[in-house]
């Protein structure tokens, strides 16, 4: 992987059709290096326009091989704004700062995603 590199994956906005809330829905198997700074963020949106971080995490337990998984987590994407919420959108991005440490054991470094659906409560 080129040093720099910020591999983006994003949702389309998704119409919920003027829901309360909305959660998105997702199954993420990562391996992500610490040792070099690198990581997987997720964030959110409602308007397209506007994104909003759950967080940023890797999946590699400290070193330089190993693999992190969730599976079908939610998050609660319209806390940032007021309801009703007519859409929804996610976005996955991978940061890297320089070429890493491995592979190791366990193969490149990378992120799989499965299974993105929005759900909207009324």
């Amino acid at each position: 992987m080129p040093p720099g590199l910020h591999n983006e994956l994003s949702t389309p906005l998704v119409l919920i059709g003027n829901a309360w809330s909305c959660t998105v829905h997702f199954a993420i198997h990562f391996a992500v290096p610490t040792v070099d700074n690198d990581y997987v963020e997720y964030l959110g949106t409602c308007d397209g326009e506007s994104y909003y971080s759950f967080g940023a995490y890797w999946g590699d337990f400290g070193m330089c091989d190993g693999w992190g998984s969730t599976a079908l987590i939610g998050y609660d994407i319209g806390q940032f704004t007021a309801p009703p919420i007519a859409a929804g959108g996610f976005k996955f991005i991978f940061h890297t700062t320089d070429n890493g440490c491995g592979p190791g054991a366990a193969g490149d470094a990378g992120v799989m995603i499965d299974d993105i659906w929005m759900e909207g409560c009324y």
